[in-house]
């Protein structure tokens, strides 16, 4: 069950463009950022736009993972994600922008996290109620189905 957890966590931040970035990513926010992480609610709304989002992403083969590094924080991160134009193309199609994008997905990924966290005795003692919204978990083991089919590779993906 673990392994299959990590594998589709690992294709979501893949999708995402997340992956091989990730620890430059998080040491990236600013106070600023962490807050805004730490207060946004997810919808299915978000869930809808993401899940088309990385679909298209995916379809389209559009790696977005230099985006992703560099200085400052969420909105310079956003700000070079959006002046990619397959991206950019990709988030006006869905009515997205790009920081709504990168704080939409991660305040995901951390409420699975959270949730995985939650749900194993070991391991939930140290989950941070400050970083990770309860309504966001609650939000994710509602969903879990369609984040889950979300996160799946596509067919034709390598490997």
């Amino acid at each position: 069950m673990l392994s299959r957890f990590r594998t589709a966590l690992i294709a979501l931040l893949a999708a995402l463009a997340l992956l091989g970035a990730l620890p430059a990513f998080a040491q990236a926010f600013t106070d600023a950022d962490q807050q805004a992480l730490a207060q946004y609610t997810l919808s299915t709304s978000f869930l809808t736009r993401c899940a088309a989002i990385v679909h298209d992403v995916q379809k389209q083969n559009v790696s977005v993972g230099d985006a992703m590094v560099g200085e400052g924080g969420l909105d310079q991160m956003a700000a070079r994600l959006d002046a990619m134009p397959d991206m950019h193309a990709i988030l006006t199609a869905h009515k997205m922008a790009a920081r709504e994008y990168l704080i939409g997905s991660v305040v995901l990924v951390r409420a699975i996290m959270g949730a995985r966290m939650l749900d194993d005795p070991e391991q939930a003692g140290d989950f941070d109620p400050d970083t990770t919204l309860l309504g966001n978990i609650t939000f994710y083991r509602v969903h879990r189905d369609e984040i889950e089919t979300m996160m799946k590779p596509p067919a034709d993906a390598p490997g």
